[in-house]
């Protein structure tokens, strides 16, 4: 799988992007999305370029749970979203500390 899926906390699950996504595992990438209720995301693609992320990112987008990124530069648009009732917030951060810090509502977290 080009991705490793590893927890944090008993809230926050960390997903390291580690390669190209196939259609199977895009098909498995979701089934992962749709089976996080109730919890967060914590994207991780330092060592890969936002080249290989932000198309599966902008299509995967509406159904991300409340997710921080960090790692890869991300193009501008990429995570936005219509917003609607069932839209969780997508940011992108340049470090896994800020991004950590905004998943657990700490105040120095920025984005």
């Amino acid at each position: 799988m080009p991705f490793e899926v590893t927890p944090v906390d008993a809230n926050i699950v960390r997903c390291k992007h580690t390669g190209p996504i196939t259609a199977e595992d895009s098909r498995k990438l979701v089934k992962f999305l749709r089976d996080l209720r109730g919890k967060m995301l914590l994207v991780d693609l330092s060592g890969t370029t936002s080249d290989e992320c932000a198309r599966k990112l902008h299509e995967l987008r509406p159904i991300m749970p409340k997710t921080a990124i960090f790692g890869a530069e991300l193009p501008p648009g990429v995570l936005a979203a219509p917003e609607s009732y069932y839209t969780h917030e997508v940011r992108w951060f340049r470090t896994e500390r800020e991004a950590l810090a905004w998943l657990r509502g700490e105040p120095s977290a920025t984005g």
